[in-house]
């Protein structure tokens, strides 16, 4: 859950990473200020997207590629990150992790929401 004094300015959800010393886990977060109007059937396409196998997975492995120079495992590049979100969203629905079919509507609703933004 999102700290309720940040609760006002902050998104629907967000994924925070890891320190790179590992002082500090990786955390999904859920703004809760208006649970009134979360919709469930949502949820499952949004925590596939932010945590397993969405951003949580990527920056982690990211993050243990100690080949790799410092700044691509710190900083995130959008169009590659939001990219294999995106992916990890299509791979559940088209392997049926959706364990109701109103969370494969929450799936067409995120896509929806992409396609008009």
């Amino acid at each position: 859950r999102i700290p309720v004094f940040k609760e006002e300015g902050s998104p629907a959800a967000h994924y925070f990473p890891p320190a790179l010393d590992g002082t500090s886990k990786g955390t999904f977060f859920v703004n809760l200020r208006k649970i009134d109007e979360i919709t469930k059937f949502k949820m499952r396409t949004l925590a596939y997207h932010e945590a397993v196998p969405g951003h949580h997975f990527q920056l982690s492995v990211a993050q243990s590629m100690k080949h790799l120079p410092l700044f691509r495992r710190i900083i995130q590049f959008t169009a590659y990150t939001e990219g294999w979100a995106l992916y990890t969203e299509t791979f559940a629905a088209e392997n049926n992790f959706q364990s109701y079919w109103l969370d494969y509507i929450g799936y067409l609703d995120a896509m929806l929401m992409r396609a008009v933004r």
